[in-house]
């Protein structure tokens, strides 16, 4: 019997494939030519090893090859086995009969369907960062199952932290950086630096309820010296005297969200009004960024597009407003519940890097609004010091080359007193 290994590389390799063996099998059997079998496309298939002639139906020995199919001697009889990886096989036997060719061809779809799937990057499953943004020197005993006992959005250990920062959770990609950098210049407060990057709404609720936050069966109280959100949100707090200070360090803009490849064709604002596409928005309560969103809505397309698609597709069910928005829509994409989503161009930069199946679409600036991130000291907070030193260094030129490494923009201006 002749028995030959397949590497399947691209789903289009499924009619290749068929058509191969349909050409090899129908040759006289006693030729002594090799069959060999190149698809050197976009999407492409080969065979790169081969098992040759045994007397077993069972391969015993992998022999290296050129892309080679051995042919069987005349009236031999047996099978032809493929193997597609990640523990999928398939066998066919030689000659084929019409069943078994059909059950082979059948199979052998499954398997292209699947093998999207066992390729998953990693970094899919929440934490992105694979629990490597920990700042914490002494971790204890590391235990965590991605997608279901993480927690993404708080770092360190707030036991003995002398300074803890509340920071707006979209930027949870620069922090590990920039954290390391702080530590470099103040190499005292290594491992005591604890920080969350929760949505800036969910922050303050935090901080009104005695700094205790519950997820889940976890209730945790943490004192925060610095909150960091949106400049509108550190003028309202500086009014309210409960920052003592504040500075603008950075800029962000808007843009859409998609799954890569752009499957809706989504090119514009107005797109996303359209009732094939189902949307991922935050949620106004608690994400500041979604007053943005809806204003950009409004130069594209006037009230009737804000209320299309925060209102009526709401209502529809085609519109869904998250409460953690830097983490649910670009997840809601990639697992198929939602088309699209409008986040900060610097997510969509992020999920793009880390080689998630993402895409953006940009915002005309006519149209795109700009948003200015600010950082402010708490009156009350426990170490002032340390979170006056961590303020100013947001407005130092190392901190701003890591911040536009990660796609965010210049800060308008410097300091507010």
């Amino acid at each position: 019997p002749m028995h030959v290994r397949s590497r399947v590389a691209r789903n289009s390799c499924f009619w290749k494939s068929a058509a191969f063996l349909r050409k090899s099998t129908h040759k006289p059997q006693s030729f002594q030519k090799r069959e060999t079998l190149h698809c050197n496309t976009v999407k492409s298939c080969f065979f790169s090893k081969v098992f040759r002639r045994t007397p077993s139906p069972v391969p015993r020995r992998l022999e290296k090859a050129p892309a080679a199919v051995h042919p069987l001697p005349q009236g031999g009889e047996g099978w032809v086995y493929f193997n597609f990886g990640y523990g999928r096989k398939a066998a066919l036997r030689y000659p084929p009969r019409l069943a078994d060719f059909t059950r082979f061809l059948l199979a052998t779809a499954a398997v292209l369907l699947l093998i999207p799937a066992a390729k998953l990057n990693a970094q899919q499953a929440l934490p992105w960062s694979q629990g490597k943004n920990d700042p914490a020197l002494e971790q204890g005993y590391v235990f965590q199952v991605p997608g279901t006992d993480n927690v993404p959005d708080l770092h360190g250990n707030p036991e003995g932290a002398q300074l803890i920062l509340f920071v707006g959770g979209n930027q949870f990609m620069v922090l590990p950086k920039l954290v390391s950098a702080f530590v470099e210049q103040h190499p005292e407060l290594a491992g005591k630096i604890f920080y969350e990057t929760l949505p800036p709404g969910i922050l303050l609720n935090q901080i009104q309820h005695q700094d205790t936050l519950t997820l889940g069966n976890l209730t945790l109280t943490a004192r925060p010296d610095v909150y960091e959100a949106g400049a509108l949100k550190l003028k309202t707090l500086a009014s309210q005297h409960q920052v003592s200070s504040y500075v603008t360090y950075a800029t962000n803009d808007l843009a859409i969200m998609v799954r890569k490849g752009n499957p809706k064709h989504i090119r514009s604002l107005e797109d996303l009004g359209r009732a094939d596409v189902r949307l991922s928005m935050p949620n106004p309560q608690w994400e500041g960024v979604a007053r943005l969103i809806e204003n950009s809505l409004h130069q594209a397309g006037g009230a009737a597009l804000v209320q299309k698609v925060m209102v009526t597709k709401r209502r529809e069910g085609t519109t869904f407003l998250t409460h953690v928005h830097h983490r649910q829509t670009a997840l809601r994409i990639m697992q198929n519940l939602s088309d699209a989503g409008v986040t900060w161009q610097s997510e969509v930069s992020f999920q793009e890097r880390i080689g998630n199946p993402i895409a953006g679409v940009s915002i005309p600036s006519r149209y795109n609004t700009t948003g200015i991130y600010a950082a402010g000291v708490l009156v009350n907070a426990p170490h002032p010091q340390a979170g006056k030193l961590w303020v100013s260094f947001l407005q130092s030129k190392e901190a701003q080359s890591i911040y536009r490494e990660f796609g965010f923009g210049p800060a308008p201006g410097h300091g507010h007193p």
